[in-house]
Order: C-alpha cells, then structure tokens, then sequence
C-alpha cells in the first residue's frame, strides 16, 4: 500500500473513529457460552457496573465533564491529542487533533448531529448517524436507561480479550420514520461486563461511516479513579484493520460553558441550507 493511500485510508478512518460510538452476532450463537448456567438479568449486570465505577452518585451532582487525552495510531506511527466535552442532559463535543492531519470535530447540541473533517469538510447527520449519536451523547448513556432501547438482555456468558464476561445485547428503538427491519442490525450493539470486576471491558457495534458500514470493536483498561468516578484510561478501538489507542490524562466536571456545544460557522450554514 502507497503511502498516500494510507493517509487517505487514515483520513477516512479517522472520521469513522469520531462517528463511532461503542459485529453483531446472533442472539442463538451468543448464547451458546451462558446455555448451561441461568444468567443474571441485564439490569443485574448494569447496576453491578455503576455501583463500582460509582457512576450513579457522580453522574447526579454533576453537570458535564471534560476529558483530555492522547491518541496514537501504531500503525502509522501518528500521534495527537483530544478533548472530549459532555453536558446534560445530551450535549456532547470532540476535538480531535493528529499530526498532518489538522483538527477534527463531532457534536451533537441536543438537536443537531454534525461532524467537520479536514479532508470532507462539513457534514450534518441523519436516519442511523443520528440515532447512534444522540445516543452517545446522553449524559446517562452509561447507565443504560431503558427509554431509548426497544431491549436489553444478557445473551451469554463467554470470553472477551481473554477474561470471561457476560454479554449484553442492546438494541436502539428506531427513530421516526426509520425502517426497523433494515436498521435493525446497525441499531444492535453488543457490551461484555467482566463476572469478576462487574466492569465494562469491551463493546462490539455496527456503524455507518464515510467509508461505509463497518464493524467496531472497542477495548477497554486500565480502569482508575478521576475525582470520585472509576473511568476506563485506555480506550483501544479496532476497525477496518487498524487500531487507535486513546488514553485519558485527566477528568475535570462542571468546567464546561454551555457555548462549548455552539455548531461551528460551516455546520450552521449546512442546518440552514437543509431548511431552505
């Protein structure tokens, strides 16, 4: 592979990392691990997670939070920086800065899902781009409320990276208008919780990108504690045959101003063209 076509793969692929939230298998083939054991309800599972990140207590006295962090990409030896902005109840911002790569932008206002990309400029998102972003960007994601999923269920119990884990099978309610049946397997995740910690280890999605529909696998360690909150400082995403490492340096909450979360210049010109 030409170096140029690697950075244009990279520029792509990048993109698709700010997209991406955290391959579905079928709910039989999953089951197949847990089918000699009665497994514990999702929500069992769940609850078991917050209670020892202390999400629960942290998530209700706190407005928003700001994270700070470094990327690398091993592959092509680059590396950068980002800044990850969240504020209730559904706002979310990320910077994304990659050496040769300029600065990247997605966010979501409460209303509005968009994203800036120095090789694609300006996009505004819709139908499933929307859904998963909104999704991510709830303050509560975490803890999983019921009111966004048409389900959530314990479909195994089986090994993930190694450790054994129960996994949970989540599945989005479609938006307005969206067709079920089509969207039914970009609306299904999948989340693997470690029986002996009770933390989130890894997360297996089906996204829609610049450069099409991909599986993502996303990784997670080194769980430490920021303030009073246990967070993941490693976050290894796997896609299209790449790896990218993001690694947490600090969590600050409550330091974000609400203006953090305006759609820049270029993405309001594009909410403006769409209403014309």
């Amino acid at each position: 592979m030409t170096t140029r076509s690697l950075v244009s793969r990279l520029g792509l692929y990048t993109a698709a990392l700010l997209i991406s939230l955290p391959t579905a298998a079928t709910a039989q083939e999953a089951t197949e691990a847990g089918a000699t054991e009665a497994l514990p309800a999702a929500r069992t599972v769940i609850d078991r997670f917050l209670d020892v990140t202390n999400f629960t207590a942290t998530a209700e006295k706190t407005k928003s939070t700001h994270v700070t962090g470094t990327i690398s990409i091993p592959l092509m030896g680059m590396e950068g920086i980002y800044d990850q902005y969240q504020a209730k109840p559904n706002r979310f911002l990320m910077e994304m800065e990659l050496a040769g790569m300029g600065t990247q932008l997605q966010g979501f206002d409460g209303k509005v899902g968009w994203m800036v990309h120095p090789m694609m400029g300006a996009m505004i998102f819709d139908d499933i781009q929307l859904l998963q972003t909104a999704n991510r960007a709830a303050y509560d994601s975490p803890a999983k409320p019921a009111k966004p999923y048409e389900s959530i269920e314990t479909v195994g119990r089986e090994k993930f990276e190694g450790k054994e884990c129960y996994k949970l099978q989540l599945v989005l309610h479609p938006a307005e208008g969206m067709d079920a049946e089509k969207t039914k397997k970009m609306r299904t995740s999948f989340e693997y919780y470690e029986i002996e910690s009770g933390l989130l280890i890894g997360t297996e999605s089906t996204r829609d990108s610049p450069q099409g529909i991909m599986p993502i696998t996303n990784i997670f360690s080194d769980y430490r504690m920021f303030g009073e909150r246990k967070m993941a400082a490693l976050n290894v995403q796997r896609q299209a045959g790449m790896e990218i490492e993001l690694t947490v340096d600090s969590v600050e909450f409550d330091t974000v101003e609400d203006d953090k979360f305006a759609l820049p210049k270029e993405v309001q010109a594009k909410v403006g063209d769409d209403q014309d």
